[in-house]
Protein backbone atom coordinates (compact mmCIF):
# COMPACT_ATOMS: atom_id res chain seq x y z
CA UNK A 1 0.00 0.00 0.00
CA UNK A 2 1.07 3.57 -0.62
CA UNK A 3 2.56 4.89 2.67
CA UNK A 4 0.55 8.12 2.48
CA UNK A 5 -2.77 6.43 1.95
CA UNK A 6 -2.59 2.99 3.53
CA UNK A 7 -4.21 4.23 6.75
CA UNK A 8 -7.24 5.63 4.93
CA UNK A 9 -7.49 2.56 2.72
CA UNK A 10 -7.32 0.17 5.66
CA UNK A 11 -9.95 2.25 7.41
CA UNK A 12 -12.33 1.97 4.44
CA UNK A 13 -11.74 -1.76 4.26
CA UNK A 14 -12.33 -2.22 8.00
CA UNK A 15 -15.27 0.20 8.38
CA UNK A 16 -17.17 -0.31 5.13
CA UNK A 17 -16.01 -3.20 2.94
CA UNK A 18 -15.63 -5.89 5.59
CA UNK A 19 -18.91 -5.18 7.44
CA UNK A 20 -20.97 -5.27 4.22
CA UNK A 21 -19.06 -7.70 1.99
CA UNK A 22 -16.69 -9.55 4.30
CA UNK A 23 -18.69 -12.78 4.36
CA UNK A 24 -19.01 -13.01 0.57
CA UNK A 25 -16.62 -14.81 -1.77
CA UNK A 26 -14.79 -12.67 -4.31
CA UNK A 27 -15.88 -14.86 -7.22
CA UNK A 28 -19.57 -14.64 -6.27
CA UNK A 29 -20.02 -10.87 -6.14
CA UNK A 30 -21.97 -9.28 -8.98
CA UNK A 31 -22.54 -5.75 -10.24
CA UNK A 32 -25.93 -5.54 -8.47
CA UNK A 33 -24.13 -6.52 -5.25
CA UNK A 34 -21.60 -3.72 -5.74
CA UNK A 35 -24.34 -1.22 -6.56
CA UNK A 36 -26.21 -2.24 -3.39
CA UNK A 37 -22.99 -1.92 -1.38
CA UNK A 38 -22.38 1.58 -2.75
CA UNK A 39 -25.93 2.68 -1.92
CA UNK A 40 -25.63 1.28 1.62
CA UNK A 41 -22.44 3.26 2.25
CA UNK A 42 -23.94 6.39 0.72
CA UNK A 43 -27.02 6.11 2.95
CA UNK A 44 -24.92 5.66 6.08
CA UNK A 45 -25.51 1.99 6.84
CA UNK A 46 -21.90 1.63 8.04
CA UNK A 47 -21.74 4.80 10.13
CA UNK A 48 -20.41 4.22 13.63
CA UNK A 49 -18.58 5.80 16.56
CA UNK A 50 -15.75 3.39 17.38
CA UNK A 51 -13.31 3.50 20.29
CA UNK A 52 -9.79 3.00 18.89
CA UNK A 53 -7.36 3.72 21.73
CA UNK A 54 -7.46 4.59 25.42
CA UNK A 55 -8.80 8.03 24.55
CA UNK A 56 -9.22 7.61 20.79
CA UNK A 57 -12.29 7.24 18.66
CA UNK A 58 -13.13 6.86 14.99
CA UNK A 59 -16.32 8.50 13.80
CA UNK A 60 -17.37 6.65 10.66
CA UNK A 61 -19.79 8.45 8.38
CA UNK A 62 -21.43 7.53 5.13
CA UNK A 63 -22.36 9.90 2.35
CA UNK A 64 -21.71 10.31 -1.34
CA UNK A 65 -18.02 11.15 -0.92
CA UNK A 66 -17.31 8.13 1.26
CA UNK A 67 -19.22 5.85 -1.11
CA UNK A 68 -17.38 7.21 -4.15
CA UNK A 69 -13.91 6.81 -2.63
CA UNK A 70 -14.68 3.37 -1.19
CA UNK A 71 -15.96 2.13 -4.55
CA UNK A 72 -12.75 3.41 -6.12
CA UNK A 73 -10.74 1.36 -3.63
CA UNK A 74 -12.95 -1.68 -4.20
CA UNK A 75 -12.36 -1.40 -7.93
CA UNK A 76 -8.62 -1.60 -7.32
CA UNK A 77 -9.08 -4.67 -5.13
CA UNK A 78 -11.08 -6.44 -7.83
CA UNK A 79 -8.52 -5.48 -10.48
CA UNK A 80 -5.93 -7.30 -8.40
CA UNK A 81 -8.30 -10.27 -8.07
CA UNK A 82 -8.53 -10.43 -11.87
CA UNK A 83 -4.76 -10.15 -12.17
CA UNK A 84 -4.12 -13.15 -9.91
CA UNK A 85 -6.91 -15.23 -11.46
CA UNK A 86 -9.57 -15.17 -8.72
CA UNK A 87 -12.14 -13.99 -11.25
CA UNK A 88 -12.28 -13.01 -14.92
CA UNK A 89 -14.02 -9.65 -14.64
CA UNK A 90 -14.19 -6.59 -12.42
CA UNK A 91 -17.79 -6.05 -11.21
CA UNK A 92 -17.01 -2.45 -10.26
CA UNK A 93 -16.45 -1.46 -13.90
CA UNK A 94 -19.45 0.40 -15.25
CA UNK A 95 -20.78 1.39 -11.82
CA UNK A 96 -21.47 5.11 -11.82
CA UNK A 97 -20.04 6.60 -8.64
CA UNK A 98 -22.00 9.33 -6.83
CA UNK A 99 -20.58 12.83 -6.92
CA UNK A 100 -18.40 13.14 -3.83
CA UNK A 101 -19.13 16.86 -3.30
CA UNK A 102 -15.47 17.74 -3.03
CA UNK A 103 -14.93 21.44 -3.27
CA UNK A 104 -14.58 22.73 -6.80
CA UNK A 105 -13.48 26.31 -7.38
CA UNK A 106 -14.27 28.45 -10.40
CA UNK A 107 -13.27 32.11 -10.54
CA UNK A 108 -15.25 34.45 -12.74
CA UNK A 109 -13.66 37.02 -15.03
CA UNK A 110 -14.36 39.71 -12.44
CA UNK A 111 -12.88 37.62 -9.61
CA UNK A 112 -9.69 36.89 -11.52
CA UNK A 113 -9.42 40.59 -12.36
CA UNK A 114 -9.94 41.55 -8.70
CA UNK A 115 -7.32 39.02 -7.59
CA UNK A 116 -4.76 40.32 -10.10
CA UNK A 117 -5.41 43.90 -9.02
CA UNK A 118 -5.08 43.03 -5.33
CA UNK A 119 -1.84 41.10 -5.90
CA UNK A 120 -0.43 44.13 -7.71
CA UNK A 121 -1.81 47.18 -5.93
CA UNK A 122 -2.93 46.22 -2.43
CA UNK A 123 -1.00 47.30 0.64
CA UNK A 124 -0.52 43.64 1.59
CA UNK A 125 1.03 42.87 -1.79
CA UNK A 126 3.35 45.90 -1.63
CA UNK A 127 4.47 45.03 1.89
CA UNK A 128 4.98 41.34 1.14
CA UNK A 129 6.05 41.05 -2.51
CA UNK A 130 7.29 37.44 -2.23
CA UNK A 131 3.91 36.29 -0.89
CA UNK A 132 2.13 38.12 -3.71
CA UNK A 133 4.52 36.67 -6.30
CA UNK A 134 3.94 33.17 -5.00
CA UNK A 135 0.19 33.71 -5.36
CA UNK A 136 0.68 34.81 -8.97
CA UNK A 137 2.73 31.69 -9.59
CA UNK A 138 0.08 29.40 -8.11
CA UNK A 139 -2.60 30.96 -10.28
CA UNK A 140 -0.56 30.68 -13.49
CA UNK A 141 0.81 27.16 -13.03
CA UNK A 142 -1.86 25.20 -11.14
CA UNK A 143 0.91 23.84 -8.92
CA UNK A 144 0.37 22.77 -5.34
CA UNK A 145 1.54 25.32 -2.78
CA UNK A 146 4.34 23.04 -1.56
CA UNK A 147 5.57 22.34 -5.08
CA UNK A 148 5.91 25.99 -6.02
CA UNK A 149 6.89 27.23 -2.57
CA UNK A 150 9.92 24.91 -2.52
CA UNK A 151 10.75 25.30 -6.22
CA UNK A 152 14.49 25.62 -6.93
CA UNK A 153 15.92 27.38 -9.95
CA UNK A 154 17.56 24.17 -11.32
CA UNK A 155 14.09 22.57 -11.42
CA UNK A 156 12.91 25.03 -14.07
CA UNK A 157 13.73 23.73 -17.55
CA UNK A 158 13.37 26.86 -19.65
CA UNK A 159 14.42 25.08 -22.85
CA UNK A 160 11.76 22.36 -22.65
CA UNK A 161 9.19 24.63 -20.97
CA UNK A 162 8.52 22.52 -17.89
CA UNK A 163 9.23 22.05 -14.22
CA UNK A 164 11.35 18.99 -13.44
CA UNK A 165 10.09 18.23 -9.94
CA UNK A 166 11.90 15.47 -8.09
CA UNK A 167 9.58 15.22 -5.08
CA UNK A 168 5.84 15.87 -5.33
CA UNK A 169 2.71 14.33 -3.87
CA UNK A 170 2.73 11.83 -6.76
CA UNK A 171 6.51 11.37 -6.93
CA UNK A 172 8.83 12.65 -9.65
CA UNK A 173 7.01 14.78 -12.18
CA UNK A 174 7.66 16.77 -15.33
CA UNK A 175 5.11 19.57 -15.34
CA UNK A 176 4.41 21.52 -18.55
CA UNK A 177 4.42 25.27 -17.94
CA UNK A 178 2.77 27.91 -20.11
CA UNK A 179 4.76 30.78 -21.59
CA UNK A 180 3.01 33.36 -19.40
CA UNK A 181 3.96 31.41 -16.27
CA UNK A 182 7.50 30.83 -17.50
CA UNK A 183 8.03 34.53 -18.23
CA UNK A 184 6.68 35.38 -14.78
CA UNK A 185 9.14 32.96 -13.15
CA UNK A 186 12.02 34.44 -15.17
CA UNK A 187 11.30 37.86 -13.68
CA UNK A 188 11.72 36.69 -10.09
CA UNK A 189 14.93 38.01 -8.48
CA UNK A 190 17.63 35.37 -8.06
CA UNK A 191 18.75 35.76 -4.46
CA UNK A 192 19.43 32.10 -3.74
CA UNK A 193 18.61 28.59 -4.84
CA UNK A 194 14.87 28.97 -4.22
CA UNK A 195 12.63 30.82 -6.66
CA UNK A 196 10.51 32.12 -3.78
CA UNK A 197 12.99 32.42 -0.90
CA UNK A 198 12.71 33.66 2.65
CA UNK A 199 14.27 37.11 3.25
CA UNK A 200 17.72 35.61 3.82
CA UNK A 201 17.46 33.58 0.63
CA UNK A 202 18.61 30.39 2.31
CA UNK A 203 15.27 28.61 2.72
CA UNK A 204 11.93 28.54 0.87
CA UNK A 205 9.40 31.22 1.71
CA UNK A 206 7.21 30.14 4.62
CA UNK A 207 4.85 33.04 5.42
CA UNK A 208 2.20 32.57 2.75
CA UNK A 209 -0.29 30.84 5.07
CA UNK A 210 -0.07 33.75 7.52
CA UNK A 211 -0.39 36.46 4.88
CA UNK A 212 -2.88 34.76 2.57
CA UNK A 213 -6.03 36.12 4.30
CA UNK A 214 -4.96 39.74 3.88
CA UNK A 215 -4.03 39.17 0.22
CA UNK A 216 -7.36 37.61 -0.78
CA UNK A 217 -9.38 39.94 1.46
CA UNK A 218 -8.13 42.82 -0.67
CA UNK A 219 -9.55 40.98 -3.69
CA UNK A 220 -12.92 40.40 -2.00
CA UNK A 221 -12.34 36.62 -2.05
CA UNK A 222 -12.13 35.68 1.65
CA UNK A 223 -13.12 32.02 1.03
CA UNK A 224 -10.46 31.38 -1.61
CA UNK A 225 -7.58 29.09 -0.55
CA UNK A 226 -4.17 28.54 -2.20
CA UNK A 227 -5.38 25.11 -3.33
CA UNK A 228 -8.47 26.82 -4.74
CA UNK A 229 -6.22 28.45 -7.36
CA UNK A 230 -5.29 24.96 -8.52
CA UNK A 231 -8.97 24.06 -8.90
CA UNK A 232 -9.58 27.33 -10.72
CA UNK A 233 -6.71 26.56 -13.11
CA UNK A 234 -8.35 23.21 -13.91
CA UNK A 235 -11.68 24.95 -14.47
CA UNK A 236 -10.11 27.33 -16.99
CA UNK A 237 -8.55 24.36 -18.79
CA UNK A 238 -11.95 22.67 -18.94
CA UNK A 239 -13.57 25.84 -20.24
CA UNK A 240 -10.98 25.92 -23.02
CA UNK A 241 -12.09 22.45 -24.08
CA UNK A 242 -9.28 20.27 -22.76
CA UNK A 243 -10.18 16.75 -21.65
CA UNK A 244 -9.59 15.15 -18.25
CA UNK A 245 -6.36 13.39 -19.22
CA UNK A 246 -4.81 16.60 -20.51
CA UNK A 247 -5.87 18.49 -17.39
CA UNK A 248 -4.47 15.68 -15.22
CA UNK A 249 -1.11 16.01 -16.99
CA UNK A 250 -1.13 19.79 -16.56
CA UNK A 251 -1.79 19.40 -12.83
CA UNK A 252 0.61 16.53 -12.26
CA UNK A 253 -2.01 14.03 -11.12
CA UNK A 254 -0.66 10.48 -11.01
CA UNK A 255 -3.00 9.32 -13.80
CA UNK A 256 -1.67 11.95 -16.15
CA UNK A 257 1.70 12.72 -14.64
CA UNK A 258 4.65 12.77 -17.03
CA UNK A 259 7.54 10.89 -15.45
CA UNK A 260 9.34 8.90 -18.11
CA UNK A 261 11.06 11.53 -20.24
CA UNK A 262 10.72 14.67 -22.30
CA UNK A 263 9.33 12.71 -25.24
CA UNK A 264 5.95 12.79 -23.51
CA UNK A 265 5.96 16.57 -23.27
CA UNK A 266 4.65 16.84 -26.80
CA UNK A 267 3.66 20.04 -28.54
CA UNK A 268 -0.03 19.56 -27.82
CA UNK A 269 0.55 19.39 -24.06
CA UNK A 270 2.84 22.41 -24.09
CA UNK A 271 0.26 24.27 -26.17
CA UNK A 272 -2.42 23.41 -23.62
CA UNK A 273 -0.25 24.86 -20.84
CA UNK A 274 0.32 27.95 -23.00
CA UNK A 275 -3.38 28.45 -23.56
CA UNK A 276 -4.39 28.00 -19.92
CA UNK A 277 -1.64 30.17 -18.43
CA UNK A 278 -2.17 32.79 -21.13
CA UNK A 279 -5.90 32.93 -20.48
CA UNK A 280 -5.40 33.31 -16.72
CA UNK A 281 -2.77 36.00 -17.25
CA UNK A 282 -5.16 38.00 -19.42
CA UNK A 283 -7.97 37.60 -16.90
CA UNK A 284 -5.78 38.76 -14.00
CA UNK A 285 -4.20 41.73 -15.82
CA UNK A 286 -7.26 43.27 -17.45
CA UNK A 287 -7.87 46.91 -16.54
CA UNK A 288 -4.93 47.18 -14.13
Amino acid sequence: LCPRRHGRWRGRIARHIKPLLGTRKVKDLTRPDIKRFMDDVRLGKTKADVKTKTRGRAIVRGGAGTASRTIGLLGGIFSYAVEIGLRVDNPVHGIRKPADNRRSVRLSTEQYRALGKALTLSDAAKEHPTAAALCWGLALTGCRRGELGQLRWPEIDFEHQCLDLADTKTGESLRPIGEAALEFLKRQPKTGVYVFPNPAGERPYSRLAKLWPSLVKAAGLPDLTPHGLRHAYASVAGDLGYNELTIAALLGHRAGSVTSGYVHLDKLLIEAANQVAGRIWLLMTQML
